[in-house]
């Protein structure tokens, strides 16, 4: 519903012709991280307590550091690398996969994650691109 608010105050400005420069693959995939992320979050939401939740997420910058390093070629020293280690040693503590704590609705939150890394490293991928 914002979109097409959006695009009518453009339309009356007339800088609707700038919209093109938004219609590109990279934007799109961006779009699409940005509501895969959202959906499992808010399905998460009903799911699990607000503090499992939030402990889950708090690891978003590890894997966007991750795949900078991979994608991007970011450099990572060998102190990043441990704390990303570290990080998702935690994660799996909170999860506590395959013991009667574990509850499969965890993954939603770590599939939000995810995705959520995925519209951050495709919104990196945008810097410097302009119409």
């Amino acid at each position: 519903m914002f979109s097409v608010l959006i695009a009518l105050v453009l339309w009356q400005r007339g800088l609707h012709h700038r919209m093109r420069g938004a219609l590109t693959p990279i934007v799109a995939l961006r779009a699409l991280m940005e509501l895969l992320a959202t959906m499992f979050f808010l399905t998460a939401l009903v799911l699990l307590t607000l503090a499992s939740i939030a402990a889950i997420l708090q690891v978003l910058p590890l894997p966007v550091t991750l795949g900078a390093a991979m994608i991007f070629r970011e450099p990572v020293g060998w102190r990043r690398w441990l704390a990303i280690m570290v990080g998702f040693i935690g994660v799996l503590i909170i999860i506590r996969p395959g013991t009667s704590g574990f509850e499969s609705a965890s993954l939603l939150v770590v599939l939000s994650v995810v995705f959520a890394a995925g519209r951050d490293l495709a919104t990196r991928a945008l810097q410097g691109k302009r119409p």
